[in-house]
């Protein structure tokens, strides 16, 4: 192999080990854009709204495959990252997203793929239905697994509560969605397992809204006594999904009261959340390289409570050179080279030179 070949191989292995879970961010917001034309407000039977709605399922379908792929050899390859993943008091929480992204591709295939074009019949519904157990239980996991973690391995402080303390428990509100969605055709073929599909929406949403205002309310507290959290500047990613939300909701508003307004704001809404899908940005993590820590000190060191300082890369924890690259706290000891940990950033070009 030469030393060109060796070189992206070696960037190939690092972008493999820096893809971290809020990437699955960028199938949500893939997702609702789907979901949104496929509720269009206007030229609802199109056949043109018809075929970005299924270009933007398919384009979702596969990213959520790569992006499995990439993760299963993330964590074949670097084992030792999983632990340290779950104990990091901020990658951990976007486990949040996976559920999530997921959920949007099931909402699709029912309501376009199944419900308007009657693909695949029972035996393709009732696959649809097994997935949103799978997500069901995956959902549960994140929220009170993750919430149990930050609360008995991680070390927190008020004045480092963000929004992003929301994502572990909102999936439990977006799968209940979801089964909304599929228990008017699963009656066709049984209402017992429609009322289960109901019974078991309705108890999620109620512990994800629970959660999740127990969740604002401390980010509300935060806010009171520290202000706004300062930070760099917001992802156009992070803001496609709950804007393709609050845009869909719009238009459902329209479709049951039969009002211009809601009908027209919920068109303009969509729009806007169209434009903000196509410029949004990677969602890379730029913090602390924990990565690198945990392969040399091992996975016992992993579990260690990890504190929001140490979360958001001190001077201990990282050194970041004249170039801009990040150096782990292991490289920097006396006696060792320096080798660059690469980020990431596949979709965009890098700023440093090569």
């Amino acid at each position: 192999m030469g030393p060109r070949a060796a070189k992206y191989t070696a960037r190939l292995v690092e972008c493999i080990r820096h893809f971290t879970p809020a990437w699955f961010a960028a199938i949500m917001g893939t997702g609702v854009i789907a979901i949104l034309w496929h509720n269009s407000p206007y030229a609802y039977d199109s056949r043109t709204v018809k075929v970005f709605a299924y270009t933007f399922f398919f384009l979702n379908l596969l990213l959520f495959i790569f992006f499995n792929i990439l993760t299963i050899l993330r964590y074949t390859m670097f084992p030792e990252i999983w632990p340290a993943l779950i104990y990091h008091p901020t990658q951990s929480l976007f486990l949040g997203t996976y559920p999530m992204g997921a959920a949007t591709l099931i909402n699709v295939a029912v309501g376009v793929i199944y419900t308007e074009d009657g693909f695949g019949g029972k035996p393709f519904l009732y696959t649809l239905w097994a997935f949103w157990w799978v997500d069901v239980a995956l959902s549960v996991m994140s929220a009170y697994g993750i919430v149990h973690i930050m609360s008995t391995r991680q070390k927190h402080a008020l004045e480092s509560v963000t929004a992003v303390w929301l994502l572990p428990v909102v999936p439990l509100v977006v799968i209940s969605s979801s089964g909304g969605v599929l228990a008017a055709p699963l009656l066709n073929y049984s209402a017992s397992n429609s009322l289960i599909t109901l019974v078991i929406s309705t108890v999620l949403v109620i512990m994800g809204l629970t959660l999740a205002f127990m969740m604002l309310s401390l980010y509300f507290l935060r806010l009171a006594i520290h202000g706004v959290p300062r930070g760099g500047g917001v992802a156009f990613w992070s803001l496609v999904f709950p804007n393709g939300v609050y845009a869909n909701l719009t238009i459902q508003l329209y479709r049951v009261t039969d009002s211009t307004f809601f009908r027209v704001w919920g068109a303009i809404y969509a729009l806007t959340t169209l434009v903000f899908g196509a410029m949004f940005r990677t969602p890379c993590l730029d913090d602390v390289d924990i990565h690198a820590a945990a392969m040399e000190k091992g996975t016992e060191h992993a579990r260690s409570p990890i504190t929001d300082v140490e979360a958001a890369g001190g001077p201990e924890s990282t050194a970041v050179a004249a170039n801009g690259r990040r150096y782990s706290d292991h490289t920097m000891s006396s006696g060792s080279r320096r080798t660059p940990s690469y980020r990431c950033d596949i979709g965009r070009r890098r700023e440093e030179g090569t």
